[in-house]
């Protein structure tokens, strides 16, 4: 996922297991509550099965939310507090800037168990028509990212003009929603749920058959032609699903993971297959697996080496990791919360808590011994201007290329803000598998204004201190010609064939900016990667270009539009 390991094409398919999970939650629950149903309450139902999911996510916070610290990426406020109560999967704007967001699976496990029983109420009394047909409906309903945009005639695959974190337009949280919300997943869970139905209808009939074999000996062969089909899909590129991250994410995949649950789990009264007998034999792995999976990128953030890493020693690490957390703090903290019922409601707001008061902890300086003003002569001083971020976090990014104007009895400031990160994956190039790396820059215009104390104006910078200080907000209301929000720009790509990797730059916003007056007006000319356009990027577009905005409105009361400078031209 990170792109440090082999450019393997079956290693960029990892994602697709989530899913899985939900399906194999649902069918286990089920097949528990059909056997045996428990009379007990929604929330107390939930709060019993969190025993095995909350405690070691809870615990991997803590080292995580130091960490993020340290690198000066802590999310906000909202973000920690949400995703202490497993609720940052339920809105778009938190998702992708959670500690451990891999771990977004949980908050949508929360939903299901809420919807658990009236869910089990409803399904528990379907016959085997209902059920295969129940079953072929939520097979189809994946193909949907398919089909809506092919019908208004849009690209299957839109999606790829999100950017990790960036939330500011509707296709942004459009993205986000359908990769991690619970309802966009609710039908694999669902579906488990049917496939538990269907191996107590199948073995009802299979108890008063005279030929029991018909329904034993098709189960030989669930498992292996599910997971045939799986390996054909994962390893040859001419299979790929299409809109395959958005599609196989939302699980195009089921009838293949559907086939090789059902193969695996059998049926109640006959004998189990082969396949399932030999995986069997690797069940002791499931007092890790959870621990593996929580701890990986903690585990990640702590490898010595940057790039590539050795895959073999890294997998010791991280199931050496997981085996300590699952016997040391595992075991303990679950019997703890399985013990104190009525403590275990406070523990949310605990974390919570603590992980508010590390981000609320000074930040550490990139460069402590670096002073508020330096002069090297009489007419030079480097100055430190005394503006800030309205949103405030850290984590979005930091201020930098300050412009002023004077205006009216005002000091109108313009600054960008700035957050360069870079990652790896696996992904593919012309037809072929290629390690895929993203430098993102999350590029942002800021603006705000504060009164104009002339005197102080006249004294500076040789009195040092700056004669203002303002609070900028984001620049959110530019818009470009087509009056569409400016973000999705044109991405810059070069592909490295020696090492076989493609470098994509891309930019989630307008770079640097000059403010000034023209006419009594204030106007903003600014740098940008072009907006793409209804086609894309045209050939050769994809390079900065310069733009201007006129009679921009610095308290965001009406929409700004950014006009591209053609080069040797005055007229805009």
């Amino acid at each position: 996922a990170k792109g440090v390991t082999p450019s393997v094409y079956f290693f960029g398919w990892g994602f697709t297991w989530v899913p899985w999970f939900f399906m194999l939650s649902g069918f286990v629950l089920f097949t528990a509550h059909l056997r045996r149903p428990k009379q007990e309450g929604i929330l107390e139902y939930v709060m019993r099965r969190s025993v095995s999911i909350y405690p070691l996510y809870a615990f991997s916070l803590l080292p995580a939310v130091v960490m993020a610290k340290f690198a000066d990426k802590v999310p906000s406020i909202s973000v920690l507090v949400a995703q202490s109560f497993l609720v940052q999967a339920w809105c778009p704007s938190w998702t992708e800037h959670a500690l451990q967001s891999h771990c977004w699976f949980l908050s949508a496990m929360v939903v299901y168990w809420l919807l658990f029983r009236p869910l089990s109420r409803c399904l528990q009394n379907f016959n085997l028509p209902a059920t295969l047909v129940s079953m072929l409906a939520l097979f189809s309903l994946p193909w949907l990212v398919v089909l809506v945009p092919t019908i208004v005639d849009e690209s299957v695959t839109w999606y790829k003009e999100h950017s990790w974190g960036e939330t500011g337009s509707w296709l942004d949280l459009a993205v986000v929603a359908l990769k991690f919300h619970p309802g966009c997943y609710l039908h694999v869970f669902v579906l488990g749920m049917l496939l538990a139905k269907l191996r107590l209808l199948l073995d009802a009939r299979a108890k008063v058959s005279a030929r029991p074999c018909m329904y034993c000996f098709p189960m030989e062969f669930l498992a292996p032609l599910g997971y045939l089909g799986l390996a054909l899909v994962f390893f040859l590129p001419s299979l790929q699903p299409l809109a395959f991250k958005l599609s196989a994410r939302l699980s195009v995949l089921l009838p293949f993971q559907a086939a090789v649950l059902l193969g695996l789990a059998g049926l109640p009264s006959m004998p189990i297959s082969r396949v399932a007998d030999l995986a069997s034999r690797l069940n002791f792995l499931e007092n890790y697996s959870y621990a593996v999976y929580v701890f990986q990128f903690i585990c990640y953030n702590l490898w010595p080496a940057s790039g590539q890493v050795s895959l073999p020693l890294f997998l010791l690490f991280c199931v050496s990791v997981a085996v300590i957390m699952a016997t040391l703090v595992q075991k303990h903290v679950q019997n703890w919360w399985g013990k104190h019922p009525r403590a275990r409601i406070g523990v949310p707001f605990v974390l919570s808590a603590l992980l508010v008061g590390v981000a609320l902890l000074p930040n550490f300086e990139q460069n402590p011994d670096l002073p508020a003003s330096v002069q090297y002569d009489a007419r030079f001083m480097d100055v430190r201007v005394q503006i800030a971020d309205v949103e405030g976090s850290s984590e979005m990014g930091r201020l930098m290329n300050p412009s002023f104007a004077v205006q009216n009895d005002q000091v109108v400031i313009v600054a960008r803000r700035h957050l360069m990160d870079e990652s790896r994956h696996n992904g593919w190039y012309n037809g072929s598998a290629a390690v895929v790396v993203d430098q993102t820059w999350h590029s942002q215009i800021l603006m705000g204004s504060a009164p104009l104390d002339m005197e102080a104006w006249n004294r500076w910078p040789a009195g040092g201190a700056a004669p203002f200080s303002a609070e900028l907000t984001p620049w959110y209301w530019l818009v470009n010609e087509d009056r569409h929000h400016w973000s999705h720009l044109c991405v810059q790509e070069t592909y490295d064939e020696t090492n076989n990797t493609l470098l994509r730059h891309v930019v989630t916003g307008p770079e640097d900016a000059k403010i000034f007056t023209y006419q009594g007006n204030t106007t903003v000319a600014f740098s940008s990667l072009p907006p793409l356009g209804e086609e894309g990027c045209a050939a050769g577009e994809q390079v900065t270009q310069m733009y201007i905005a006129s009679d921009v409105h610095i308290e965001g009361t009406a929409d700004d539009v950014g006009h591209r400078l053609e080069c040797g031209e005055t007229d805009i």
